[in-house]
């Protein structure tokens, strides 16, 4: 007796994978074919369009890209000019880069995209000039003779570098703004061909009086008998400082989140989602952009008038941060170890 397995319909098994086996083929080839037509309809679209011609590689640059796949750059987006003297640099050589100086462009489109990178005093200042090729030029020229001016640029960037803050605490990102805006604005500096090589002695005098008490021990303790320092030695000590003091506090947060869970569930629950808050908006000036220990206003203000923020903000006078339950922060003032935060501290 055969044993064939039947089908309820008088199908046999046989007949029922052959079945299978010719949908399976059937779907692959329309796989296929819609691979193809994908392929041919990107070939078309990118033949037309744009009119520029196509992009020349050098004959030594080999891309080994695999077909099916599409290699999509983002378009490189022009900084928007405000009319701030110590961003006309950047945005100048920028826009010289990629429109001015590009022969692929006409006058025409040079002047539209010079009148969507203005804002401001710079729009303003253009905003008597028509998108038309015939006014490119002027519009450009009026633009480049008023912000190109080297001795405002120059005193711009230096004053700059100058009026940063002190740093009050410990912190990661005060140590990475001080290093980062003091390397653009050297960095600016010598592209409007200002030597800046005799000036160490004086920036590192002004600069280092901007470190809190434990970084300017720190990097005197990095100092070597009668060894004159260097700013690249300093912007290099700035540099480790900002990752040593990122992972110091990334690590507390991890150990301190997972302490807290376990001790405290509900309490850390209600103190870290204001506090998260906290750091989206500061509480001062309502800024998104920073949190209350990096609020212009509130560093410069005097001991009596931040404790009046503290208090109007409702904010803890420990952690300067908004939350229910009791404050978990262990640490108090730094200078006094008394309770409130060391910002409310009377010599700060």
């Amino acid at each position: 007796m055969n044993n064939v397995i039947v089908a309820a319909d008088g199908t046999s098994e046989a007949e029922v994978r052959q079945t299978q086996k010719n949908y399976e083929r059937a779907f692959n080839m329309l796989d296929k074919v819609t691979i193809q037509i994908h392929e041919k309809i990107e070939e078309i679209t990118a033949a037309t369009a744009s009119n520029l011609p196509p992009l020349q590689l050098p004959e030594n640059l080999v891309l080994n890209l695999n077909k099916k796949s599409n290699l999509k750059l983002k378009p490189i987006e022009i900084p928007i000019f405000s009319g701030e003297y110590k961003s006309w640099i950047s945005f100048k050589n920028m826009f010289d880069s990629l429109i001015h100086n590009n022969a692929e462009f006409s006058d025409l489109q040079r002047m539209h995209y010079l009148k969507s990178c203005i804002s401001d005093e710079a729009e303003r200042l253009l905003s008597q000039f028509d998108v038309t090729e015939h006014s490119y030029k002027t519009a450009y020229d009026t633009l480049t003779e008023r912000y190109q001016n080297e001795v405002i640029l120059v005193d711009a960037h230096i004053v700059d570098i100058l009026a940063q803050p002190d740093l009050v605490f410990e912190s990661s990102e005060g140590i990475k703004e001080l290093m980062d805006k003091t390397t653009d604005n050297l960095r600016a500096l010598k592209g409007l061909k200002i030597d800046t090589s005799t000036w160490d002695p004086i920036l590192l005098l002004l600069l280092v009086q901007k470190l809190d008490s434990v970084n300017r021990a720190l990097w005197e303790q990095t100092l070597k008998p009668k060894t004159r320092p260097t700013m690249e030695k300093f912007l290099s000590f700035l540099n480790i400082r900002f990752h040593a003091l990122g992972c110091q506090q990334k690590f507390k947060f991890s150990i301190g989140s997972s302490t807290s869970k376990i001790q405290r569930q509900t309490e850390n629950n209600d103190h870290q989602t204001v506090q998260n808050s906290s750091h989206q908006r500061c509480p001062v000036c309502s800024d998104e952009n920073h949190s209350i220990f990096a609020c212009e206003i509130f560093r410069k203000a005097n001991q009596h008038d931040r404790f009046e923020m503290v208090s109007k903000a409702r904010l803890c006078e420990r952690c300067l941060r908004g939350h229910k339950a009791e404050c978990t922060q262990q640490e108090g003032c730094r200078v006094c170890g008394e309770y409130h935060h060391t910002f409310l501290h009377r010599n700060h």
